[in-house]
This record gives structure tokens, sequence and C-alpha cells, in this order.
């Protein structure tokens, strides 16, 4: 049986990527039955990045395409054999982001070629004449950056509070799933003619997915991308010190009230991942989880 991935109901007609055609024209917000035109591999996907950017700061791990749809730009991530469920756990985590309250753009997951895809809308809009710099374009040198220096760019580039507030509850969240991928070019801010704003938080999956068979049994680990001023290899407690620090104790409380462990759950039983990577990120949130709760004053 052949089941939708928008409204998970059974396909009894000819699908469109995955889809009923009625869940397709919804979710993408269209009125006929677009195809995806213009495949090409982004720049910047794992083994092409620029050679003067040594730093592990700036390298991805995974293999992106871009293609248009109806007059837009999409971003394509597919499954590899580093990564056998890339497509359905980053739905998932996005899933989560949002649960969460995170700004991310808007996430699908289709059928295409044989096989799930996970799939971005690009948020860079072109009416707008908009652009995206990277994070790591704001220093420099090629150096990893704590998160006392990305607020203060952050602060600097948009001067708006809920940007910074964005990069705080991003930081604990990827330390609750376990997103060891937050490097320099997955961190932005976009530029318009009305000024200059945090990107959508994008690229966000969990290192559960670098793994499969019986090694997602084991009792995986994480250690932040984005350093502290006390730790090079952070976890969630030590985001929780920095950014008390900082003085950004409403948006550490804020985070709990949003991040509840049962819900996050249910999102988990319900998600297209296989059972062992369903136990698998179930085990990683829950033992951070639990030490986010054991950081409270």
């Amino acid at each position: 049986m052949l089941t939708c991935l928008m409204c998970l109901a059974e396909i009894k007609e000819e699908g469109h990527y995955g889809l009923h055609p009625t869940c397709f024209r919804t979710w993408f917000e269209v009125e006929s039955l677009f195809e995806f035109t213009s495949l090409v591999l982004k720049q910047g996907s794992k083994g092409e990045e620029p050679a003067n950017q040594n730093s592990s700061f700036f390298q991805g791990q995974y293999k992106k395409y871009s293609a248009d749809l109806n007059g837009c730009s999409y971003i394509l991530k597919v499954r590899q054999t580093s990564a056998p469920e890339l497509p359905e756990l980053e739905f998932l985590c996005n899933q989560i982001a949002e649960l969460i309250g995170l700004p991310v753009a808007k996430f699908y997951l289709l059928e295409m070629m044989g096989d799930r895809v996970f799939v971005t809308r690009n948020f860079i809009d072109r009416s707008e004449h908009a652009s995206l710099s990277h994070i790591h374009t704001y220093f420099v040198d090629d150096a990893a950056r704590t998160c006392d220096d990305i607020i203060r760019v952050i602060d600097e580039q948009t001067h708006r509070f809920t940007d910074v507030e964005t990069f705080v509850m991003m930081c604990l969240f990827d330390s609750l799933i376990g997103n060891h991928d937050r490097h320099g070019r997955n961190l932005g801010i976009v530029t318009t003619a009305g000024g200059s704003r945090l990107a959508p938080i994008y690229d966000n999956p969990s290192v559960v997915g670098t793994h499969s068979g019986d090694w997602l049994k084991a009792d995986i680990g994480l250690e932040g991308r984005i350093p502290t001023k006390d730790s090079k290899h952070p976890t969630i407690s030590h985001y929780v010190k920095e950014f008390r620090r900082l003085g950004y104790h409403d948006q550490i409380e804020q985070f709990r009230k949003l991040a509840q462990l049962p819900r996050i759950e249910n999102l988990i039983s319900k998600s297209f991942c296989s059972n062992l990577m369903k136990a698998a990120i179930t085990k990683m949130i829950q033992k951070n989880y639990k030490e986010l709760e054991q950081t409270r004053i």
C-alpha cells in the first residue's frame, strides 16, 4: 500500500512525488502538478569545499542539490551511504524544530527517482533581491567562533534581539537532537533593501543519521560544533552555562517550556524512520533532555 507522505492516507490514484495530487497542491501552494526541473549538485556539498577553507567549521557533511518548481528554488538532500536515513531523519528533526518554535524554511519529504528525498524551499526571495551571507564571512580567519562571537555579529548586523534569541534556542535545539553539522555555512544572515535578519534555521540533521544497523544501538555521544567560552566540545549543559553567563536566562527557560519530551517522543513514534533509528534518536534526546533538566538552578 502506498501512503501519502503528507496526510499518511493510502494513495489509491496515481500519486505525485509520493503525495496525493491534492496534497501536493496544498503543501506546495500551487494549482497544478508541477515537476522539479534544473537539478544541479550544489557547490559546497561534501567534497566540493573551496580549497582555502580548511577548518572543520566550514565543512558540511551532506551532498545537496538545487532544483526549481513553479518559479521557486528548492534544496534537495538524498539518501547516502554515510547517512542511510538522512531524508526521513532530517524531516523529523525539522518537525522537532518547528514544534519548539524555531523559524525553519518550508520543508517536505517526497518520493523522487524511486527513493525518498528531503526537500526545503530556498528562503531567499528572488523578488526581494535578497542575499545570504554565511556567518563565517563576518570573520577574518577560518577559526571556529564561540557563541559570544556569533551573538555579537548577529546583534551588529541585524539589530534584532529576536535573532539573538533564535540563535540561543538553536544551540540548545542542536544539543538536544544531536546536530553536529552547524558549521560556518549552516548559519547565515539575509540582507534585503529593508535591512538584515537572521536566516531561518537550516541543515538540521542529528548525528544518529550517520549510523546504521547495530551501531544505532550504541550510546551515541555528541560534541557541539559551536564552542563556548569554557568548552571546545560543548554538551547541552555547557551551552546552558554559557547562555546564563551571557544573561539569557529567560531564553533557556523558554526552551525548557517548549521542548516537552512527550510531544517530541510522539513525533518520533509517528516518523518515517526505521524502528532502530526511532529508538536511537529517542535514546539520544532522552539523555540530553535529562542533562538539560539537571542544569536547573
